[in-house]
């Protein structure tokens, strides 16, 4: 099964159908596969109540080279040690140094 249909499993039987062909377009495995190496982030939770454990897999596996996998004790919210390595991980990249925003408080 596709991580698309085990996502939809999780629906009531009446929607998956529609959870299938809706999600099944935009399904990131689709598309991951374009990114440049070391171009994504993805950040999963260990007790992700949304997105099946396999699917995160399924996609870190075909992100390959492309992703920087981390994974966090957190469900599918982001937690607070998320966010900050999220805005580290993305400054760096971007070349950034310090609050892009003068005064403000960098992070969540």
């Amino acid at each position: 099964s596709t991580p698309v249909a085990e996502y939809a499993a999780q629906a009531p039987e009446e929607l998956r159908p529609a959870i299938e062909r809706e999600l099944g377009a935009v399904d990131p495995l689709r598309w991951v596969a374009l990114a440049r190496q070391g171009s994504l982030l993805l950040q999963n939770g260990r007790t992700d109540e949304v997105v099946p454990r396999a699917a995160l897999q399924a996609l870190a596996e075909a992100a390959g080279s492309a992703a920087e996998v981390r994974w966090y004790d957190q469900g599918h919210a982001p937690s607070p040690a998320a966010y900050e390595d999220q805005l580290d991980w993305l400054a760096e990249r971007l070349d950034l140094d310090g609050s892009i925003v003068e005064g403000a408080t960098p992070g969540p």
